[in-house]
């Protein structure tokens, strides 16, 4: 029975809606935003022709070299702030505006799982360093 509404023809319904289709809503009506006047490009980005993008002349062997000895040697230097301990009631900014430590935002269990996670991925301690050393963002 609940199908025989959905399939008969309402032909009042059926008459209404082509007589809106005869007397459409005028352009004019406050129902209608305003064209923007922003809505075109501005005339410098027409005018402009992007050009070959120039990537970065590639490193030699002897600057690569160069990076690699000084990136090693900043990472055996002592970091400039370590915590050791973190209030229970705030969040902590280890890294100004991009890492913080919130405590209470994940359960033991979830943490366990995270840290599961990324060990079946592959993430392993850094066997660069002796063990202990606090890591440096220098």
């Amino acid at each position: 029975m609940g199908n025989e509404g959905e399939n008969s023809f309402d032909g009042n319904e059926y008459l209404r809606r082509l007589e809106d289709l005869e007397k459409p809503i005028p352009l004019d009506s406050p129902l209608f935003l305003p064209p923007r006047p922003d809505n075109n490009p501005p005339a410098t980005a027409l005018e402009k022709k992007k050009g070959p993008v120039k990537l970065p002349t590639p490193l030699s062997g002897e600057e690569k070299d160069k990076l690699r000895s000084e990136y090693l040697e900043n990472v055996k230097l002592p970091a400039s702030s370590t915590f050791d301990t973190f209030s229970g009631d705030t969040v902590t900014e280890v890294v100004p505006g991009k890492a913080w430590v919130v405590p209470g935002l994940l359960s033991e269990e979830e943490c366990e799982q995270i840290i599961q996670a990324g060990e079946e991925w592959g993430i392993t301690a850094d066997s660069k360093r002796e063990p202990g050393a606090v890591r440096t963002s220098k």
